[in-house]
């Protein structure tokens, strides 16, 4: 049987449950042109990685037959379209619309309201300073053999205006008006191999080529938030810079006080670890460090390094003198220690800083392409 007879056969036994006349209505893969409208958007939970929102979901595609005036989804053909990352409160209402199109097919329009819970994975590399893909996954049910979802381009996906003045979390996230489609989701990132790794010595073209057809036809729409950083700024970046900076101040004890030394780092060295524990109360547990993360953990071994000498200069058997000028020389190494810790961190804040610039000169770029909207264009 040949490659062509037992692809027909596939379509077939997939559309088993519509009649054999509606099934050869359309002509594979049948091309569904979407579109993704950001209505409003709720709370971002991150410690859930989930956000609210309502959208509306636009999907036109042709059939030949042009005899009726009215769809019926169990009669017709359908390409089976649903929300992949849709949580179980998400309500939806879809209706369908006919337009007779060349007298010898007809559109088919799905206009589809959805409005609830939406999951997202969340990334926290930059955290304070991150931005959030907040996606909508719209797939079908059918194989990319036999559909394939692509932007309508009389209708782009986009969010609109309104969104950004009743956006409820507008207190801890900048909302930004840009949307960006593609065909694969956030979390599909690394299941299949990526062309520039493939051997054409080893017939891994076909491969690749089985596996694509194989998958489910995606739809993925994204705007963008980013963190308002001030109050993880001020609350937790500040407080540990002052919390590590007191270790300094300790060394202005004699070194014969051996034991005042150790328990004032030690009482650094608890303030800095509990207050590492409430700051990442409000994050849900991720399997790599955040630049929070990083920056306390660094803090805490930079404590545990000044404990680890005032011990050490306690026990060395030298006159006091030259453990003086000894101890004299730790401070200004602890001090320059420090000062490099900050300059690392501040560049890595500035740099966070100019993605946003970014992700702004981004928006502006989308904002003059972007059409005014219709409403009444559904």
């Amino acid at each position: 049987m040949s490659d062509s007879d037992s692809e027909k056969k596939k379509n077939s036994s997939d559309d088993s449950d519509l009649d054999e006349e509606a099934v050869n209505t359309v002509i594979w893969p049948v091309q569904i042109r979407v579109s993704i409208e950001f209505l409003s958007i709720g709370e971002v939970d991150t410690l859930n990685e989930k956000f609210q929102a309502e959208v509306r979901i636009i999907s036109k595609w042709f059939d030949i037959r042009a005899d009726k005036k009215k769809y019926c989804r169990k009669k017709d053909w359908n390409p089976n379209l649903f929300i992949e990352n849709a949580m179980h409160d998400v309500k939806e209402k879809i209706k369908y619309k006919v337009a007779v199109v060349d007298n010898d097919k007809r559109e088919i329009t799905e206009v589809r309201m959805a409005k609830g819970n939406f999951w997202e994975r969340i990334e926290l590399q930059n955290f304070p300073l991150d931005t959030q893909e907040l996606s909508i996954t719209f797939a079908s049910k059918k194989k990319t053999s036999q559909v394939n979802l692509i932007q309508n381009q009389g209708k782009i996906s986009t969010i609109y205006f309104e969104t950004l003045h009743s956006f409820r979390d507008q207190q801890k996230w900048k909302l930004y008006k840009m949307v960006n489609v593609s065909q694969q989701a956030s979390y599909d990132i690394g299941s299949s191999k990526s062309i520039n790794e493939i051997d054409p010595e080893a017939n891994e073209f076909d491969n690749l080529h089985r596996i694509m057809k194989s998958k489910r036809a995606k739809f993925v729409a994204t705007c963008y938030c980013s963190r308002r950083p001030a109050y993880y700024l001020i609350n937790c970046f500040s407080f540990n810079f002052l919390i590590t900076c007191l270790s300094l101040t300790i060394f202005s004890l004699e070194t014969r006080l051996a034991p005042n030394r150790i328990s004032g780092t030690f009482t650094l060295i608890l303030t800095s670890v509990s207050f590492k524990w409430v700051s990442n109360r409000t994050l849900p547990t991720v399997s790599y460090l955040t630049s929070l993360d990083k920056y306390q953990i660094t803090s805490i071994i930079y404590l545990v390094l000044c404990c680890v000498w005032h011990s050490t200069i306690s026990s060395i058997n030298l006159d006091m003198s030259k453990k003086i000028v000894i101890d004299k020389i730790a401070v200004g190494v602890f001090a320059l220690c420090f000062i490099i810790i900050q300059i690392v961190f501040s560049i890595r804040i500035f740099k966070a800083f100019q993605g946003l610039k970014e992700l702004k000169l981004r928006e502006e770029r989308f904002i003059r392409q972007v059409p005014e909207y219709d409403d009444d264009d559904v």
